[in-house]
C-alpha cells in the first residue's frame, strides 16, 4: 500500500512524530483520535484504492465469509473518507516503523517493535478495531 504512492503522497503521510506502539492497542478501548491525518484515500487513484482495500481485506478475511464481506463492504463504501499515514520506512521491516489505516468506520493499526529478549529480532503488533462498532468499548 505504501510503496504504490507517490513522493508528494508518502510526504503528506509521513507522520510527523514517531508511534512507539498501538495508539488504540490492549485497555484503550473508544480511545480514538478526533483529528484524521496522512493522505485522504478519497485523492488517490483508483490503483492506489485497490491496494488500500486489499490491506483492509487482510484483516477483514479472518471472519467467516458473511461478517467479512460485510465488514469489507463497509470499509469500501467509506474508502474516500479514509486516510492512511505512517511513520519510519514503507517496507516495515524496522524497529519504529508504524502504519494507520483511519476512516469512518475502519481502523487498522501495525507498528514493528524491537526485540526483548533477542535485540534484532524484530516483531509486529496490529490491531483492527471498529470506530462505530468498537468490540472493547462495547
Amino acid at each position: 500500500m505504501l510503496k504504490g504512492l507517490g513522493s508528494t503522497e508518502l510526504t503528506t503521510a509521513k507522520r510527523s512524530a514517531a508511534q512507539n506502539d498501538l495508539i488504540v492497542g490492549p485497555q484503550k478501548d473508544g480511545s480514538f483520535p478526533t483529528t484524521k491525518t496522512g493522505v485522504k484515500v478519497g485523492n488517490l487513484t483508483s490503483t492506489q484504492k485497490d491496494l488500500v482495500l486489499a490491506a483492509i481485506k487482510t484483516y477483514t478475511d479472518d471472519l467467516d465469509n458473511k461478517a467479512s464481506a460485510a465488514a469489507y463492504a463497509k470499509y469500501k463504501s467509506e474508502i474516500d473518507e479514509t486516510y492512511i499515514s505512517y511513520y519510519g520506512t514503507t517496507a516495515l521491516t524496522e524497529k519504529g516503523d508504524y502504519v494507520l489505516i483511519d476512516g469512518p468506520s475502519v481502523w487498522i493499526e501495525f507498528s514493528m517493535q524491537g526485540g526483548i529478549i533477542v535485540k534484532n529480532a524484530n516483531h509486529p503488533h496490529s490491531v483492527w478495531r471498529d470506530r462505530k462498532a468498537d468490540y472493547g468499548g462495547n
